[in-house]
């Protein structure tokens, strides 16, 4: 017992059930790992896929934005950010062979 009071007692600053609460805060992890399995599990670990970091992460940008029903937002704000780098005569990436740095943001 004395071994868990020590892990414990250090960590109760951390521990803000109440105020989680307050905010309807999800607090058992259960929720979140069945979120997680929602996300990242049905969509990429099926049998013999195999991702590199960078790919993977793009992958799941997408994901997250339509899942979060943002998809049609997301179209319309790359499609801007296309046309306009083509206006400025800038290069555009359209295929890669490499990991994608994943930095975007949504318009608000």
């Amino acid at each position: 017992m004395e071994k868990v009071i020590g892990y414990v007692e250090p960590r109760l600053s951390m521990m803000k059930y109440a105020e989680w609460r307050e905010h309807d805060l999800v607090i058992a992890s259960g929720q979140v790992e069945g979120a997680v399995r929602h996300v990242v599990g049905e969509r990429m670990d099926c049998a013999g896929m195999r991702w590199i970091p960078g790919r993977a992460e793009a992958l799941l940008h997408l994901r997250c934005i339509e899942l979060n029903g943002d998809w049609d937002e997301f179209v319309a704000f790359s499609d801007q950010e296309y046309q306009k780098r083509l206006i400025e005569h800038k290069a555009v990436q359209i295929r890669s062979n490499k990991p994608l740095k994943c930095g975007f943001a949504l318009a608000a």
